[in-house]
């Protein structure tokens, strides 16, 4: 499997630099962080120049090309996706429900850079809204649609390489399959670590209607995800499960 960034990136803030003024202290750690954030989104891009560079799209498949397309325009457009079916990887056994993902307001990368919202209930009695800075980008490599993910939640990043497996103008579905790894990194900046992040997931826009775009996305992922987990296991996004407001503050 291919990363997007290399594993020495790291978060600088840990450096021992002495600063002696509690408040300068937070402004470096701010500045600093941010500062990594959109050296990391260079290298995510970097990383697509580099793999787009080995694939011929003339010679690519019409059909996933138009994957490519569809799914940036999505995650370029200003209207909210949110998971509809989903498992494994970051649903932690469907403990984090309720994802939605907005494009920032205030983009500072060549990527598409989206803030990602859900609703953690990993630990019982103790449900909480987080949400992490998010950058993507979908391309290819080697002739194949990709969709690379960075994501940082606090001091933690992680990166994912997707494969594409089907998309529309209002939907796609993208997983990592197989036992595939993904690297994590933590911010004490030693060696990033690997977990099992097989998954699969379905995005959607909200407020489309759009019935055959909805039929076709559902089919791919019953085609290209069922044989792995169940129906029945799959998380399924419900209004009686999720109450998307404006702020996302209730369950």
């Amino acid at each position: 499997m291919l990363y997007l960034v290399p594993s020495n990136t790291h978060y600088e803030i840990f450096s021992p630099i002495v600063i002696p003024n509690h408040k300068e202290r937070e402004v470096f750690e701010r500045t600093t962080q941010m500062n990594t954030i959109v050296r990391s989104s260079v290298l995510l891009i970097a990383y697509w120049v580099f793999c787009e560079g080995q694939t011929d799209y003339s010679k690519m498949d019409p059909e996933k090309l138009k994957y490519i397309d569809y799914t940036n325009e999505l995650l370029n457009g200003s209207t909210q996706l949110f998971l509809k079916w989903g498992y494994g990887g970051p649903l932690h056994n469907n403990g984090c429900i309720c994802w939605t993902s907005n494009k920032s307001s205030v983009p500072n990368a060549p990527t598409y850079r989206r803030s990602l919202t859900y609703y953690n209930q990993t630990i019982p009695e103790c449900g909480h809204w987080e949400e992490r800075d998010t950058y993507w980008a979908a391309g290819a490599t080697n002739y194949t649609p990709m969709v690379g993910v960075e994501s940082f939640a606090g001091r933690r990043k992680e990166t994912f390489d997707y494969t594409l497996l089907f998309a529309r103008p209002t939907c796609f579905v993208m997983g990592i399959l197989g036992d595939t790894a993904a690297k994590q990194s933590n911010a004490t900046g030693s060696p990033p670590v690997e977990a099992d992040n097989s998954t699969c997931q379905l995005w959607a826009q909200r407020h489309n209607n759009n019935a055959t775009d909805r039929k076709s996305c559902e089919e791919a992922f019953q085609s290209n995800c069922s044989s792995i987990l169940g129906e029945g296991d799959w998380y399924r996004r419900g209004h009686k499960m999720c109450n998307y407001t404006d702020e996302t503050q209730d369950l």
